[in-house]
């Protein structure tokens, strides 16, 4: 048997009358050793001496190369595929398997043959590393580490949209729609400032937004969101800026009323309101009165005089806008006195 072969060099001397090219079986060989590795060959060479004898040419296995990987998952994570073999090869081409794998601090790995699953554990935060083993089937092995960065889940920051009526201070729980996948505390870290309006962060998930004086139209600001573990997202805030609301105006009314009489009547009918908003009697103060007031199905009044009383009666209410403003007025019923009107 003769000693080991480099694969590019066969120093052979055929006995054989010289031809062109080389022999099939060897140039097979020298072109694809991967096929004929481990197969053996005879042959008849001839050594200085003119002895003719036999000999072996061994085409031996070589070893695979693993490579090292990394990647990111994020915090929490589900099972994460790992295609480890694909930056991992074998000079003879041969097939190769994952046959071992050592376990992480922080996660676990499970071993599919051709590939590999991590699984942080719940929690953690930081990189994590493990080996693993390649073999080619043939004897030989090659070893990489997987080097895993397990990162924070950034906060979702949504959108807002709010309503504010002239110059007024509004509020907005503006994290009240954002989300954290890992359940972290949120705050507001920052925000920016409206073209038409100031914006200030209180530092409890809200924000007061306050308007130009005089402004009527939209605005809008961004904040950033900031999670426990520093991780920030952004979103806007669209503000439409109503004009300030004027309170509606009630008006005295007079009304004449028999002895012992009543009579229906609707005292918003002289009432209005300089926004155009629909008014409406928010109470009825009946303090003194002689008669009784109650309120019809229709939303009018009915007034009953007191048996025998002669003279003026009278009673408030007070009416609203809807929108916060409100004034009152005076009714005076004139029983049987018409020198009251």
């Amino acid at each position: 048997k003769e000693a080991e072969i480099p694969d590019d060099e066969v120093p052979v001397k055929w006995v054989k009358k010289p031809v062109k090219t080389a022999p099939s079986w060897l140039a097979r060989a020298l072109r694809n050793p991967a096929k004929h590795k481990r197969t053996v060959d005879v042959y008849k060479y001839q050594e200085q001496e003119q002895i003719e004898t036999l000999g072996e040419i061994v085409f031996l296995n070589q070893a695979p190369s693993a490579d090292n990987d990394s990647l990111s998952v994020f915090r929490n994570s589900s099972a994460t595929f790992i295609d480890v073999l694909n930056n991992d090869s074998d000079p003879d081409n041969d097939t190769l398997t994952i046959t071992d794998v050592s376990q992480p601090a922080n996660g676990t790995v499970v071993n599919n043959g051709t590939s590999l699953t991590y699984t942080p554990t719940t929690g953690f935060i930081g990189v994590d590393t493990f080996e693993y083993t390649v073999d080619d089937g043939n004897g030989d092995q090659a070893t990489a580490q997987v080097a895993i960065t397990v990162e924070n889940n950034p906060p979702v920051a949504n959108d807002d949209f709010a309503t504010a009526t002239g110059s007024q201070p509004l509020v907005i729980d503006v994290i009240s729609n954002d989300v954290d996948s890992d359940g972290t505390i949120l705050t507001v870290k920052s925000v920016t400032q409206g073209q038409n309006g100031s914006v200030t962060n209180n530092e409890d998930g809200t924000v007061t937004y306050v308007a130009n004086e005089n402004y009527v139209g939209t605005d809008s600001f961004t904040y950033i969101l900031s999670d426990a573990d520093g991780a920030e997202s952004s979103a806007t805030v669209n503000i439409t800026v109503n004009s300030d609301n004027e309170a509606p105006i009630a008006v005295d009314d007079v009304y004449g009323v028999n002895l012992n009489g009543s009579v229906d009547f609707n005292p918003l009918e002289n009432d209005s309101d300089p926004d155009g908003d629909t008014i409406t009697i928010e109470s009825i103060n009946t303090a003194g009165l002689r008669g009784v007031v109650t309120t019809n199905a229709d939303g009018s009044l009915y007034y009953q005089a007191s048996f025998l009383f002669t003279g003026t009666d009278s009673f408030t209410y007070t009416i609203t806008d809807g929108n916060g403003g409100s004034s009152t007025a005076t009714v005076n019923m004139c029983v049987a006195d018409y020198n009251c009107l």
